[in-house]
């Protein structure tokens, strides 16, 4: 198998995941040891496969987004998480800003 059939396998188990199968990999590759070691070669793609990422945490509901519900007890910690932090540019040391290309300067 020459490196350009792994990298097509590698790609395909990046994008397709589970749903690789050997019937995918015959019409993407062509490689003559496919029917005699296509399962080894999914079963070895899924050892590779990262864990599936976490779901985000639920939203709240829209009306006490919109209605400043505050009467929860957990208020002052939502108020504090609400809180923007000021920019500080790593360049110029600037506030406000992050980056001085932002701006429209160009450092020489």
């Amino acid at each position: 198998m020459n490196n350009d059939v792994l990298e097509r396998i590698i790609g395909l188990n990046h994008i397709l995941g589970s749903k690789l199968t050997v019937e995918k990999l015959s019409r993407e590759i062509s490689w003559g040891f496919l029917d005699d070691y296509g399962e080894e070669v999914i079963e070895l793609c899924a050892s590779y496969r990262p864990p599936p990422s976490p779901s985000p945490p639920p939203t709240p509901p829209l009306g006490s987004l919109l209605l400043g519900d505050h009467n929860t007890s957990d208020s002052s910690q939502q108020s504090s998480a609400h809180q923007t932090k000021t920019l500080r540019c790593q360049s110029c040391g600037g506030l406000g800003h992050t980056d001085m290309s932002k701006l429209g300067i160009t450092q020489t």
